[in-house]
Protein backbone atom coordinates (compact mmCIF):
# COMPACT_ATOMS: atom_id res chain seq x y z
CA UNK A 1 0.00 0.00 0.00
CA UNK A 2 1.34 3.51 -0.66
CA UNK A 3 2.15 5.73 1.79
CA UNK A 4 0.28 8.58 2.32
CA UNK A 5 2.87 11.64 1.36
CA UNK A 6 4.93 11.51 -2.23
CA UNK A 7 7.85 13.23 -2.58
CA UNK A 8 8.20 15.92 -5.67
CA UNK A 9 10.95 17.47 -6.85
CA UNK A 10 10.30 21.23 -7.86
CA UNK A 11 12.92 23.08 -9.92
CA UNK A 12 13.63 27.02 -10.48
CA UNK A 13 14.08 28.15 -14.31
CA UNK A 14 14.98 31.36 -15.61
CA UNK A 15 11.72 32.34 -18.03
CA UNK A 16 12.50 33.76 -21.37
CA UNK A 17 10.91 34.90 -24.50
CA UNK A 18 11.64 36.39 -27.88
CA UNK A 19 10.07 36.92 -31.20
CA UNK A 20 12.71 36.93 -33.35
CA UNK A 21 15.76 38.96 -32.36
CA UNK A 22 13.99 40.69 -30.25
CA UNK A 23 12.91 40.11 -26.65
CA UNK A 24 9.57 39.90 -25.76
CA UNK A 25 8.63 43.44 -24.23
CA UNK A 26 5.10 42.67 -22.95
CA UNK A 27 4.90 39.37 -21.00
CA UNK A 28 1.60 39.86 -19.64
CA UNK A 29 0.02 40.51 -23.37
CA UNK A 30 2.10 37.23 -24.48
CA UNK A 31 0.18 35.46 -21.55
CA UNK A 32 -3.61 37.04 -22.41
CA UNK A 33 -2.71 35.65 -25.57
CA UNK A 34 -2.51 32.23 -24.65
CA UNK A 35 -5.23 32.11 -21.95
CA UNK A 36 -7.77 33.50 -25.04
CA UNK A 37 -6.95 30.12 -27.14
CA UNK A 38 -9.19 27.81 -26.18
CA UNK A 39 -8.54 24.51 -24.07
CA UNK A 40 -8.35 22.30 -27.22
CA UNK A 41 -6.56 24.87 -29.17
CA UNK A 42 -3.88 24.06 -26.76
CA UNK A 43 -3.00 20.82 -27.55
CA UNK A 44 0.41 19.93 -29.19
CA UNK A 45 1.52 16.32 -30.92
CA UNK A 46 4.90 15.52 -31.67
CA UNK A 47 5.28 11.71 -33.08
CA UNK A 48 3.21 9.72 -30.31
CA UNK A 49 3.52 12.09 -27.22
CA UNK A 50 0.40 14.41 -27.19
CA UNK A 51 0.70 17.85 -24.23
CA UNK A 52 -2.22 19.42 -23.51
CA UNK A 53 -2.37 22.60 -21.51
CA UNK A 54 -5.68 22.86 -20.18
CA UNK A 55 -4.99 25.76 -17.93
CA UNK A 56 -2.82 29.10 -17.88
CA UNK A 57 -4.10 31.31 -15.70
CA UNK A 58 -2.64 34.71 -14.35
CA UNK A 59 -3.45 36.74 -11.16
CA UNK A 60 -0.96 39.32 -10.92
CA UNK A 61 2.49 39.22 -12.41
CA UNK A 62 2.12 35.20 -11.88
CA UNK A 63 1.00 32.83 -13.92
CA UNK A 64 -0.07 28.81 -13.21
CA UNK A 65 0.07 26.39 -15.97
CA UNK A 66 -0.88 22.69 -16.21
CA UNK A 67 -0.17 20.06 -18.64
CA UNK A 68 -0.77 16.80 -19.34
CA UNK A 69 1.38 14.20 -21.35
CA UNK A 70 0.70 11.34 -22.66
CA UNK A 71 1.96 8.84 -25.27
CA UNK A 72 -1.01 8.21 -27.77
CA UNK A 73 -1.70 4.95 -28.92
CA UNK A 74 -0.84 3.20 -25.93
CA UNK A 75 -3.46 0.81 -23.55
CA UNK A 76 -2.14 0.59 -19.87
CA UNK A 77 -1.59 -3.04 -18.88
CA UNK A 78 -2.97 -3.92 -15.24
CA UNK A 79 -1.84 -6.80 -13.50
CA UNK A 80 -4.02 -8.45 -10.31
CA UNK A 81 -1.21 -9.60 -8.24
CA UNK A 82 -4.08 -12.11 -6.32
CA UNK A 83 -5.23 -13.68 -9.41
CA UNK A 84 -1.87 -13.23 -11.28
CA UNK A 85 -3.92 -12.33 -13.97
CA UNK A 86 -3.16 -8.95 -16.09
CA UNK A 87 -5.85 -7.39 -18.52
CA UNK A 88 -5.15 -4.00 -21.04
CA UNK A 89 -7.42 -1.29 -20.19
CA UNK A 90 -9.18 -0.08 -23.36
CA UNK A 91 -8.72 3.89 -23.88
CA UNK A 92 -11.19 5.87 -25.74
CA UNK A 93 -9.86 7.15 -28.93
CA UNK A 94 -8.97 10.66 -27.46
CA UNK A 95 -7.62 9.64 -23.79
CA UNK A 96 -3.68 8.64 -23.41
CA UNK A 97 -2.15 7.25 -19.93
CA UNK A 98 -1.39 10.96 -18.50
CA UNK A 99 1.25 12.55 -16.44
CA UNK A 100 0.52 16.00 -14.78
CA UNK A 101 3.24 18.76 -14.39
CA UNK A 102 2.15 21.81 -12.59
CA UNK A 103 4.33 25.29 -13.27
CA UNK A 104 4.29 28.85 -11.74
CA UNK A 105 5.77 31.88 -13.13
CA UNK A 106 6.98 35.07 -12.01
CA UNK A 107 6.33 37.70 -15.00
CA UNK A 108 8.05 40.23 -12.88
CA UNK A 109 11.10 38.23 -12.15
CA UNK A 110 11.21 36.03 -15.25
CA UNK A 111 11.67 33.14 -12.77
CA UNK A 112 9.67 29.94 -12.88
CA UNK A 113 9.05 26.43 -10.38
CA UNK A 114 8.13 23.32 -12.41
CA UNK A 115 7.80 20.46 -11.17
CA UNK A 116 9.46 17.60 -12.34
CA UNK A 117 8.09 14.17 -13.22
CA UNK A 118 10.06 11.42 -14.86
CA UNK A 119 7.57 10.74 -17.38
CA UNK A 120 5.68 13.42 -18.41
CA UNK A 121 6.34 17.04 -19.28
CA UNK A 122 9.41 18.61 -18.93
CA UNK A 123 9.50 22.26 -18.10
CA UNK A 124 11.79 22.56 -21.60
CA UNK A 125 8.72 20.86 -23.20
CA UNK A 126 6.13 23.21 -21.94
CA UNK A 127 8.55 26.10 -23.38
CA UNK A 128 8.27 24.45 -27.05
CA UNK A 129 4.24 23.70 -27.00
CA UNK A 130 4.07 27.65 -25.92
CA UNK A 131 6.08 28.28 -28.89
CA UNK A 132 4.03 26.32 -30.91
CA UNK A 133 0.82 27.98 -29.79
CA UNK A 134 2.22 31.72 -30.05
CA UNK A 135 3.48 31.38 -33.54
CA UNK A 136 0.40 32.26 -35.30
CA UNK A 137 -0.05 35.62 -33.19
CA UNK A 138 3.50 36.63 -34.10
CA UNK A 139 3.78 35.89 -37.64
CA UNK A 140 6.01 35.87 -39.80
CA UNK A 141 8.56 36.45 -37.04
CA UNK A 142 9.35 33.28 -34.80
CA UNK A 143 8.60 33.03 -31.63
CA UNK A 144 10.90 31.59 -28.73
CA UNK A 145 9.82 30.48 -25.52
CA UNK A 146 12.20 28.94 -22.89
CA UNK A 147 12.85 27.56 -19.70
CA UNK A 148 16.38 27.52 -18.59
CA UNK A 149 17.13 25.86 -15.69
CA UNK A 150 19.10 28.46 -12.57
CA UNK A 151 22.46 26.74 -11.32
CA UNK A 152 22.80 25.61 -7.57
CA UNK A 153 25.14 26.59 -5.56
CA UNK A 154 27.04 23.32 -5.60
CA UNK A 155 27.71 24.09 -8.96
CA UNK A 156 30.61 26.57 -8.61
CA UNK A 157 31.57 24.97 -5.54
CA UNK A 158 32.35 21.39 -7.59
CA UNK A 159 34.31 23.27 -10.31
CA UNK A 160 36.16 25.06 -7.74
CA UNK A 161 37.54 22.11 -6.97
CA UNK A 162 39.25 21.01 -10.05
CA UNK A 163 42.61 22.27 -10.27
CA UNK A 164 43.30 21.62 -13.83
CA UNK A 165 40.56 22.01 -16.66
CA UNK A 166 41.19 20.36 -20.39
CA UNK A 167 37.69 21.41 -21.72
CA UNK A 168 34.38 23.27 -21.12
CA UNK A 169 31.47 23.44 -23.40
CA UNK A 170 28.83 25.86 -23.37
CA UNK A 171 25.55 26.10 -24.46
CA UNK A 172 24.26 29.66 -24.18
CA UNK A 173 20.49 30.69 -24.37
CA UNK A 174 19.01 33.70 -25.30
CA UNK A 175 18.88 36.22 -22.25
CA UNK A 176 16.07 38.50 -21.32
CA UNK A 177 16.83 42.25 -21.67
CA UNK A 178 19.15 43.91 -19.21
CA UNK A 179 21.22 40.77 -19.04
CA UNK A 180 23.31 42.03 -22.25
CA UNK A 181 26.18 42.98 -20.16
CA UNK A 182 26.45 39.32 -19.11
CA UNK A 183 26.65 37.64 -22.47
CA UNK A 184 29.75 37.75 -25.08
CA UNK A 185 29.73 38.75 -28.50
CA UNK A 186 28.81 35.51 -29.47
CA UNK A 187 25.17 35.49 -28.04
CA UNK A 188 25.30 38.92 -29.88
CA UNK A 189 26.10 37.53 -33.22
CA UNK A 190 23.36 34.78 -32.30
CA UNK A 191 20.53 37.23 -32.28
CA UNK A 192 21.68 39.13 -35.24
CA UNK A 193 21.77 35.65 -37.32
CA UNK A 194 18.32 34.79 -35.71
CA UNK A 195 19.98 32.03 -34.00
CA UNK A 196 18.15 30.30 -30.88
CA UNK A 197 21.43 28.95 -29.49
CA UNK A 198 25.21 29.11 -29.63
CA UNK A 199 27.53 26.15 -28.97
CA UNK A 200 31.09 26.59 -27.82
CA UNK A 201 33.56 24.45 -26.56
CA UNK A 202 36.91 25.49 -24.71
CA UNK A 203 39.60 22.65 -25.57
CA UNK A 204 42.72 22.95 -23.52
CA UNK A 205 46.34 22.16 -26.38
CA UNK A 206 47.54 19.03 -25.88
CA UNK A 207 49.46 18.56 -22.34
CA UNK A 208 48.21 22.03 -21.30
CA UNK A 209 45.08 23.10 -19.54
CA UNK A 210 42.50 26.48 -19.40
CA UNK A 211 42.57 28.78 -17.23
CA UNK A 212 40.72 27.91 -13.82
CA UNK A 213 40.89 31.64 -12.77
CA UNK A 214 39.75 33.92 -16.02
CA UNK A 215 38.82 33.18 -19.31
CA UNK A 216 35.68 30.62 -20.11
CA UNK A 217 35.76 29.49 -16.26
CA UNK A 218 35.96 32.51 -14.96
CA UNK A 219 33.18 33.80 -17.01
CA UNK A 220 31.19 30.84 -16.24
CA UNK A 221 32.05 31.68 -12.01
CA UNK A 222 31.15 35.20 -12.66
CA UNK A 223 27.83 35.09 -14.20
CA UNK A 224 26.42 32.33 -12.66
CA UNK A 225 27.39 34.08 -8.81
CA UNK A 226 25.21 36.88 -10.63
CA UNK A 227 22.45 35.00 -10.47
CA UNK A 228 22.07 34.87 -14.40
CA UNK A 229 20.91 32.17 -16.00
CA UNK A 230 22.22 32.53 -20.18
CA UNK A 231 23.55 28.63 -20.26
CA UNK A 232 21.02 25.63 -21.30
CA UNK A 233 23.89 23.66 -21.07
CA UNK A 234 27.60 23.49 -19.29
CA UNK A 235 30.11 21.11 -19.23
CA UNK A 236 33.24 21.46 -17.28
CA UNK A 237 35.89 18.17 -17.71
CA UNK A 238 39.00 18.04 -15.34
CA UNK A 239 41.46 16.93 -12.68
CA UNK A 240 40.72 17.26 -8.71
CA UNK A 241 44.22 17.44 -6.87
CA UNK A 242 45.99 14.09 -6.41
CA UNK A 243 43.21 12.73 -8.45
CA UNK A 244 44.05 10.80 -11.59
CA UNK A 245 40.29 9.57 -13.60
CA UNK A 246 38.72 13.01 -14.97
CA UNK A 247 36.00 14.23 -13.54
CA UNK A 248 32.96 15.76 -15.75
CA UNK A 249 30.38 18.45 -14.35
CA UNK A 250 27.77 19.03 -15.64
CA UNK A 251 25.25 21.78 -15.30
CA UNK A 252 22.20 19.69 -15.52
CA UNK A 253 23.63 18.12 -12.13
CA UNK A 254 23.72 21.01 -9.89
CA UNK A 255 20.20 22.95 -11.15
CA UNK A 256 18.55 24.73 -8.39
CA UNK A 257 15.96 22.84 -6.89
CA UNK A 258 14.12 20.80 -3.69
CA UNK A 259 11.91 18.35 -2.74
CA UNK A 260 8.58 18.94 -1.31
CA UNK A 261 6.90 16.49 0.65
CA UNK A 262 3.34 16.71 -0.34
CA UNK A 263 0.19 14.21 0.70
CA UNK A 264 -1.52 11.87 -1.68
CA UNK A 265 -5.18 12.56 -2.58
CA UNK A 266 -8.20 9.74 -2.49
CA UNK A 267 -6.51 8.29 -5.52
CA UNK A 268 -3.11 7.89 -4.82
CA UNK A 269 -1.90 11.18 -6.53
CA UNK A 270 -0.19 14.20 -4.64
CA UNK A 271 -2.54 16.93 -3.64
CA UNK A 272 -2.41 19.37 -6.74
CA UNK A 273 -3.07 22.31 -4.07
CA UNK A 274 0.15 21.38 -2.00
CA UNK A 275 2.47 21.18 -4.61
CA UNK A 276 0.89 24.50 -6.06
CA UNK A 277 1.70 26.31 -2.38
CA UNK A 278 4.93 24.85 -1.86
CA UNK A 279 6.31 26.13 -5.50
CA UNK A 280 4.77 29.24 -4.82
CA UNK A 281 6.82 29.47 -1.74
CA UNK A 282 9.76 28.53 -3.19
CA UNK A 283 9.44 30.91 -6.19
CA UNK A 284 9.08 33.57 -3.81
CA UNK A 285 12.40 31.91 -1.83
CA UNK A 286 14.58 32.13 -4.60
CA UNK A 287 13.59 35.68 -5.66
CA UNK A 288 14.27 37.02 -2.71
CA UNK A 289 17.39 34.86 -2.68
CA UNK A 290 18.81 36.87 -5.67
CA UNK A 291 17.46 40.71 -4.35
CA UNK A 292 19.83 40.04 -1.85
CA UNK A 293 22.59 38.54 -3.65
CA UNK A 294 22.55 42.01 -5.90
CA UNK A 295 22.47 43.92 -3.25
CA UNK A 296 25.35 42.64 -1.75
CA UNK A 297 27.08 42.76 -5.01
CA UNK A 298 26.08 46.59 -5.43
CA UNK A 299 27.20 47.21 -1.86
Amino acid sequence: MASNTIDKKLEVFAFTAHIGPKAVSNYEDLFDYLISLTAKNRVYKVNDKVISIPVIEKNGKRVKIIAYEGEQGVNPLMYDHENMKERVEKLKKNETLATKTRVIIDLAEKRAVAEYNHKGAKAGDIGEVLTHLTAAKYAPHQPLIQFTHVAGDGFIEAIEKLSRVRVASVKFARPNPGWSDAHDKLVDVAEESGAHFVNVEFTASRGDNLNVKTGIIGFLKKTINQGLSIFSKVEVKGHEAGIKKEKSIKLENFVESRTATVNRDANGHPEEAQILSQSARYLDEMIRKERLKKDDQGD
